[in-house]
């Protein structure tokens, strides 16, 4: 909606996501728990779990791993 895309997002147990990522993000933890690392590595992976709220800036290169029993997470960021 107006160049702004929300969507649910589920990741399976333990699923650690391949490629880093460069895009910011919004979003909301709604079930489970997700672990965000940082490829430049000054800075300390971000641990989310459900009822938390956060932003992932643009140029600060992350991606997830979900927890345990896995992550279903309500995400915002531009499209396309």
């Amino acid at each position: 909606m107006n160049g702004v895309r929300w969507a649910v997002v589920e990741y399976e147990p333990d699923v650690l996501r391949d490629e880093w990522c460069n895009e910011s993000h919004s979003g909301y933890v709604l079930a489970g728990e997700i672990e965000y690392e940082f490829q430049q590595g000054d800075r300390e992976s971000l641990v989310l779990k459900q009822g938390d709220g956060f932003t992932l800036g643009d140029g600060s290169a992350h991606r997830g791993r979900a927890g345990s029993s896995g992550a279903r997470l309500f995400l915002i960021d531009r499209a396309g």
